[in-house]
């Protein structure tokens, strides 16, 4: 029985120990978008087709609902200095960026192509 409870408590302990996924917000640069840049609008659609950007405590996840070919990810810190830049093509199954050895807490991520381009903010 002893056994049994020490299991559950270890068990319990380590999935706490796991980092809570968060959202950042994405904001459209695109003012003549028929979606205003103005961030404070929700998307209301059933599917939306915008991107969207993910972290938990050392990865950052970017999704398309739809294959989003030619995507410029640039990743900066708070001085704006670049710290990563790939073209890459995003789709619903997560493209991973490892934070861990940027050696920074405060990023920004944008993402661009000829027809639009998204920035968001996030800390860790």
């Amino acid at each position: 029985m002893k056994h049994l409870i020490l299991l559950v408590m270890a068990l319990s302990l380590d999935c706490t120990m796991w980092a809570e996924e968060k959202n950042v917000p994405l904001h459209n640069n695109d003012s003549s978008n028929t979606k205003s840049s103005n961030w404070e609008q929700i998307d209301r659609r059933s599917l939306s087709i915008d991107p969207r950007a993910t972290y938990d405590a050392s990865t950052l996840y970017l999704y398309a609902p739809l294959e989003w070919e030619n995507v410029e990810v640039t990743l900066y810190d708070a001085y704006g200095n670049v710290l990563f830049t790939e073209v890459v093509t995003l789709s619903p199954v997560a493209y991973r960026i490892e934070l861990d050895g940027f050696e920074v807490k405060n990023f920004m991520v944008e993402l661009a192509t000829d027809e639009a381009s998204y920035y968001g903010e996030f800390s860790l």
